[in-house]
């Protein structure tokens, strides 16, 4: 044999990418029903221009936050399925030596890498060198945390407890059109933006005048999406699209795969 057998790897991976493909149909049936409905609310006094969300065909949160552990948790094996695999074809032996601690580490950082590097002890330097080049210190993300260090996050997590998956606003969210006649020197117009998790009646988003402003022009632009928690984010975000998190995951857990099996 000139390569590892990595079937299993690519197996526990396709798996993954299915579960994904299933949670991004279903949201997307979900979205296409028209679920929800924005109305305007002005406040007595006639200052702050609030919009306010009508849920009326809820989404099913705890399905897709199952069918997104699923995801993670192939994403997740495939990694462990790799350096196992690698271990059998570089020692000749199947089981290989110290088959039970034999993983993939993810570590967030070099101290930690080197405590973790007995699970790769009878895997070639160059197989070393390359599964800490993956690791989440030595790549880190414009949007998002890390993206190894979020998949192990999202994996030790749903262990105990559910993914925190929810309806919330999308970040790009803005007003245009905005009327400003009845800004003086000095006076300025507020903007609210809900980025935390949304339910069914929430204010979104508001502009507040510095004074009365009945019949004001103005148009909120937003859309609704569902979101998962995670850790704080280089943007200051603690919570992020699910799809695009996924999106971001499946590719990097490829890159892994392909890099360090091209190594073995």
């Amino acid at each position: 044999m000139n390569a590892p057998d990595l079937s299993s790897c690519w197996a526990k991976f396709r798996r993954a990418e299915s579960h994904l493909e299933a949670l991004k149909r279903d949201i997307k049936t979900w979205l296409d029903t028209n679920p929800y409905r924005l109305s305007k609310q002005t406040s007595p006094d006639l200052t702050r221009h609030g919009y306010v969300i009508s849920v009326h065909n809820a989404p099913d949160l705890e399905k897709w936050s199952l069918i997104t552990s699923d995801v993670i948790h192939n994403l997740r094996c495939s990694l462990d399925h790799l350096i196992y695999a690698i271990a059998i074809f570089q020692t000749k032996t199947d089981p290989p030596p110290k088959a039970d601690v034999i993983a993939f580490p993810i570590c967030d950082n070099p101290k930690w890498f080197r405590g973790a590097v007995k699970k790769l002890s009878d895997l070639s330097v160059c197989v070393r060198a390359e599964v800490e080049g993956m690791q989440p210190y030595n790549r880190p993300h414009v949007r998002l945390p890390p993206l190894l260090g979020l998949l192990r996050d999202f994996d030790d997590r749903d262990k105990h407890r559910l993914l925190h998956v929810a309806i919330a606003s999308a970040w790009n969210a803005h007003f245009r059109d905005v009327d400003h006649s009845v800004v003086r020197p000095g006076e300025e117009i507020e903007f609210f933006y809900r980025t935390a998790e949304v339910v069914d009646g929430a204010e979104i988003a508001a502009i507040i005048y510095p004074r009365p402003s009945p019949d004001m022009e103005h148009k909120l632009v937003t859309n609704i999406v569902i979101s998962v928690e995670h850790r704080l984010s280089p943007l200051g975000r603690t919570r992020s699209e699910l799809a695009d998190v996924l999106l971001e995951l499946v590719p990097e857990v490829r890159t892994a795969i392909q890099n360090i099996a091209a190594k073995a």
